[in-house]
């Protein structure tokens, strides 16, 4: 069992572990990139250089609706 690293290593803080640090960083980063894309998927996979059916499987592991990125538009 990992058990972090030593304090002289870096910061003192020790890591989390692999996969809870990989799903924070994959939905930050979907929420950014949705964002940026004001929901559009087809713009964010583009951007992100993977294809749709694969940002639709990460978003549903995540539990991102791409609709909550979607700006009103003034009327």
């Amino acid at each position: 069992m990992f058990r972090g690293f030593p304090k002289e290593h870096g910061s003192g803080v020790d890591p989390v572990p692999y996969r809870e640090a990989k799903a924070k960083f994959e939905k930050a980063y979907l929420s950014d990139l949705l964002g940026w894309a004001n929901g559009n998927v087809k713009r964010a996979a583009e951007q992100a250089g993977r294809d749709r059916k694969g940002l639709y499987i990460l978003m549903a592991k995540h539990g991102i609706e791409p609709a909550t990125f979607r700006k009103r538009k003034k009327k």
